[in-house]
């Protein structure tokens, strides 16, 4: 496999703002479509030489971005009502911080949340306008929102794009949806992520038999691997939540 430069067009993703490269396939160097994309140590996606690899550039993609920082904020602001500059600190201070702190980027989410009806601001002095000691709040239809979102069935491409959006998701839960929801999740998790795995397991043993080891091979497995643990976390933390509810 040979490394190649990325488009600039290709979108930032919810596991924060990292560089992606894409290796080509060994058997086919003519192929203009990567089949593995890896982000640092993890694998982001695998995609068969004619798989649906334009896909990822289209509009809901991109949005689908800019959503999970939106959600991040409700869950937080299901939590108790903060300010933008609470939510800042928050993102700036937590293991949340590979979403942007920025003003630029808070303060015009919370505005498009506003326009939703999901949440309401109201000035702490009672002043007409100070945006630093505004807080927010949930409505009930930003809690509506919060719970559908928690409530979302996992989908193969939920564990193959956005496994940091469905961690976020777990972590909400709790005083959000019910136990039983929960494990739900961890099974529909679970599942989807074990065929997902299987078949890149196959994959790397397939084409470990075929071509000489390499750097992009051994890549692979530790994106595999890495994988692997993360199944396991999801299968132990299950029996963990239903011990609990004995």
């Amino acid at each position: 496999m040979s490394e190649c430069a990325v488009p600039a067009d290709y979108p930032q993703t919810e596991r924060g703002h990292l560089e992606f490269r894409a290796f080509f396939c060994a058997e086919n160097p003519r192929s203009s479509k990567p089949v593995i994309l890896i982000c640092e140590s993890s694998i982001v996606g695998y995609f068969p030489v004619d798989g649906p690899y334009d896909s990822y550039y289209s509009t809901n993609r991109i949005m689908a971005s800019t959503s999970t920082l939106e959600m991040a904020i409700l869950g937080l602001l299901g939590q108790k009502p903060q300010s933008g500059y609470d939510l800042r600190k928050t993102f700036a201070t937590t293991a949340m911080r590979h979403y942007s702190d920025s003003p630029g980027s808070i303060y015009p989410a919370l505005r498009r949340l506003e326009s939703r009806g999901w949440i309401a601001g109201a000035n702490q002095d009672g002043g007409e306008d100070s945006r630093k000691r505004q807080e927010f709040a949930l409505t009930e239809a930003g809690k509506g929102a919060l719970i559908a979102w928690l409530d979302k069935d996992v989908s193969r491409e939920d564990v193959t794009f956005r496994i940091a959006e469905m961690m976020l998701r777990f972590a909400f839960m709790d005083g959000n949806v019910s136990r039983s929801t929960t494990i739900r999740f961890l099974d529909q998790f679970s599942r989807e992520l074990g065929i997902y795995v299987g078949e890149l397991r196959a994959k790397f043993e397939q084409t470990g038999a075929r071509v000489p080891l390499h750097t992009g091979l051994l890549a692979f497995e530790l994106g595999i691997r890495g994988m692997e643990t993360q199944l396991a976390w999801a299968q132990e933390a299950r029996a963990r939540l239903t011990e609990a509810l004995r």
